[in-house]
Order: C-alpha cells, then structure tokens, then sequence
C-alpha cells in the first residue's frame, strides 16, 4: 500500500507542475505582448520553440543525470529551478532575456517529466496499475490545457501577468513540497547511448507498422491548429480587438474545453465510427478550423473556432495511446509512448515558429491560409496511411 501512497504523492507533484506550467504560459503570452505588440506571434513562435527544442536534446541526457543523484532531490530540485525561472520572467525587459528564462525552464522540464516517466513503474509493478497511471498522466495533461487558462482568467480579475507569474511559482513550489513526503526508490538508469538506441528502435516501430504510421502526419496536423492558438491568440484578441488579459485567458481556455471535450466524447464515438475514423474526422476538423480563421471577426467567433479547433485536436490525439496498446506487445508500450512523445515535440518544433513567424511577417489571414494548406496535406497523407494499413490488414 505504501507504494501506491508514494505513487499518489508523486503523480500530484508532476499534475501540479503541469498546472503551474499551464498558467505561467498564459502569463507568457501577455508578456510578449507588452514587450514587443504586435510582434508577439514571432517572439512567443520562437520561445515555444525553443522549450520544444529543449524537449527534445536535453530530454535523453536525463537518465544519465538522474543516475548520478537522488531521484527525489533532483526532481525538488528542478522544481526550484523553473519556480526561479518564472519568478525572474516579471523584470524581463528584452526578447532575449525572455528565451533564455524559457530555455532555462524548459531543460529543467525536460529532465523532470522522463524522471517521473522512469519511476512510476518502479512504484507500480502491476501492468494494469502502470497502464491506468500511464491514462491518468495523459487525462492530466488534458485538464491542463482547459483548468490552466480558466484559472488564469480568475486570477487576472485581481491581478496583472505578474500575479500569475507568482501564482505558477507557489504552484511549482507546492509540487516540490509533495515530493518531499515521497519514498523514491533508486534504479537503474539507462546510459546515454542506449537511449539514442531505443529512440530509434522505436522510431523504426512507427514507421515499419502500417497501422500506427498514420499517426506521423496526423500529429503534424493537429500540431499546427495548437501552435496558431498558442502563438497568435495574444496578438488576435489584444491587438485586432483591443481587449484585456483576462479576455485573452478565456480565449485560451475556449480551446482548452474543446481539447477536453473531445477527450469526453472520444469513447462513445469511438464505438460509433472506430479509433482511426474518429481521429482523422477530428484533424478534418482542426483543419476547416483553421480555414475558418480567415474570417475571424470579432471575439465570439474567435471563441467558437478555437474550441473547434480544441474539439478536432481532442479527438485526433487522445485516441493515440488507444492505437498504441492495440497494435504492440506490452513491453514495446512503454518505448512508443516515449516515441510518440518526441514525434509529437518534433512536430510542434515545426508549427510554432511557422505560425508565430508567418503571422509576424505576412499578416495573420496568411498564416491561417497556409496552415490550412500544411494541415489538409497531412491529413491526406494520413487518410491514405490508413487506407494502406486496412487494405494489408485485408490480404493477410
């Protein structure tokens, strides 16, 4: 029982970090905003960027890390390295002490979500203990996308950016707390070089398995609505139609409620329709939502797209992990997972500074236009994916 009591305490430390994390975002993009206007889409492209990038290098240098220290002081101690981050971001006064902030942010996170992705099936030895801790962590980061904003739209009712920066770091402080009361076991810790060889292994898993390689392009879709969301939505709602901050968070969350809506309405549609059917109708969907940016004129029809845009993307990538157990073995999951996981960081490497940069340059309707085009193309491309898949599924 103990171990699942460790468990607990862990699992709330890491959905706390995402909660933190979540709001410290919002607080980000009103940041862009005040230093740079209307330019904000490009800066706040390239800082996501740059935590995306951060994702992806530092993240398989973290077993070696972790090897070396207690795995509970290292992560308590990556908390107070991102609480220190955002508690610097309130005297920020240039772009590039903004992206170093990120970036110092973003290496911490890094090696903080695979440590806690290492030591959940050290507590839980169980397969179907692991398997619903692996659901949870996924559920947790799909509340995250709607309570975050929606919390921040509450707190800039008493406060400005900088109360939510302050806000984030109790929060990341909170989730270092939790951990404090944690019995963490030590283990084995996989060298560096094995992690480069099982993230190719696991590339190779994708692209050799006709039913699972449709998620490339799939992701690649879903990955542009969320970058055209994150970027811009600062820029549409202060700067097109003059509003506050607080109206910015709820825009945010209209998105935010989509994703959880279509996470929601995933299984009684799955039943309907099957899991590939409702993930390609959900990009068809982020797709038209993208289309429809283009007449974006006034804030109630920005909210109605982006939830649009939060229903397509909910229905197109929760259903992944459900493809993931059906089509593996149990002891290649966890290696796909991870796999997904980078694929899905590579993906958003790309889209967030396309989005930020396109809009900066050549004006938000182009933006929308040319994202539109990228996504349609790699819903295509997955549809014929899939259509490949069944028909060899067919002849064998």
């Amino acid at each position: 029982m103990n171990q699942y009591r460790d468990y607990h305490l862990l699992f709330l430390s890491y959905a706390l970090s995402l909660f933190g994390t979540g709001i410290a975002v919002v607080g980000l993009a009103l940041l862009a905003f005040d230093l740079v206007g209307d330019y904000a889409g490009a800066v706040l492209g390239t800082a996501l960027a740059i935590k995306t990038a951060a994702y992806i290098v530092v993240a398989p240098v973290a077993a070696v890390i972790a090897g070396r220290v207690s795995k509970r002081d290292l992560m308590i101690g990556l908390n107070l390295v991102r609480a220190a981050a955002i508690l610097a971001l309130p005297w920020v006064t240039s772009v590039w002490q903004l992206y170093l902030l990120i970036f110092a942010f973003a290496a911490a996170s890094a090696v903080f979500i695979p440590t806690y992705q290492a030591i959940v099936p050290h507590l839980l030895t169980s397969p179907d203990a692991y398997h619903r801790a692996l659901t949870k962590a996924r559920v947790a980061t799909e509340l995250e996308n709607a309570a975050s904003p929606l919390a921040a739209a509450a707190l800039l009712l008493l406060f400005n950016h900088d109360g939510l920066f302050l806000t984030a770091v109790a929060i990341l402080l909170l989730s270092g707390l939790c951990l404090t009361s944690a019995r963490i076991p030590e283990m084995r810790t996989i060298a560096g070089a094995e992690i480069w060889r099982e993230l190719r292994r696991g590339a190779r898993l994708f692209t050799e398995s006709p039913d699972v390689r449709f998620l490339i392009p799939l992701n690649l879709a879903v990955a542009l609505a969320t970058a055209m969301v994150l970027v811009n939505t600062v820029v549409l709602v202060r700067g097109l139609f003059d509003l506050g901050e607080r109206e910015t968070a709820i825009a945010l969350a209209a998105f935010g409620v989509g994703v959880l809506l279509g996470a929601v309405l995933m299984l009684p549609v799955l039943r309907r329709v099957g899991t590939r059917q409702t993930m390609l109708a959900g990009a068809v969907l982020t797709v038209l939502g993208l289309m429809a940016g283009t007449q974006i004129a006034s804030f109630p029809g920005l909210l109605a797209i982006w939830a649009a845009l939060g229903l397509g993307s909910g229905l197109a990538l929760t259903p992944a992990s459900i493809v993931l157990r059906q089509h593996f073995q149990t002891e290649d999951r966890v290696l796909l997972y991870a796999t997904y996981f980078a694929m899905s960081n590579a993906a958003l490497l790309l889209a967030y500074p396309l989005a930020g940069w396109v809009g900066a340059t050549l004006g938000l309707k182009a933006g929308f236009i040319l994202l539109a085009l990228i996504a349609g193309l790699a819903v295509l491309v997955a549809l014929r994916l899939g259509r490949n898949a069944s028909e060899a599924r067919r002849e064998t």
